[in-house]
């Protein structure tokens, strides 16, 4: 995942099992996920079914090259879809978030000033 912004700003990352299995980003190595606001804005990266994060394109790149997906959930009929499992990955690029203690933000730059 790249931008134009060359990490300049951080981006909102959301990703979402829509029959409620379990998707984790505990894999990944701990300077990486201290790379992230902390703590998750949802889930906490383990065995979450929604978890969202802020991160750089490039961190965010290399914990979705990481995540682990657990399917738990096979109710419903087979015809009618049990068992199948939509997994979404949603970027948003252009908010404005907080700093925190990694001092990453997505407002953009005021007046030109970086």
């Amino acid at each position: 995942m790249t931008d134009v912004d060359r990490d300049s700003f951080a981006v909102l990352v959301r990703v979402a099992s829509a029959r409620g299995n379990f998707v984790s980003l505990s894999a990944a190595p701990p300077a990486l996920l201290a790379a992230c606001q902390n703590p998750f804005r949802r889930g906490d990266g383990v065995l979450d079914s929604v978890v969202e994060f802020v991160a750089t394109p490039a961190v965010a790149a290399q914990l979705l090259a990481g995540l682990e997906y657990m399917h738990v959930d096979d109710s419903g009929a087979a015809d009618a879809g049990g068992g199948v499992d939509n997994v979404t990955v949603s970027v948003l690029d252009g908010g404005c978030f907080f700093y925190d203690h990694t001092r990453l933000t997505g407002c953009p730059r005021l007046g030109g000033a970086g």
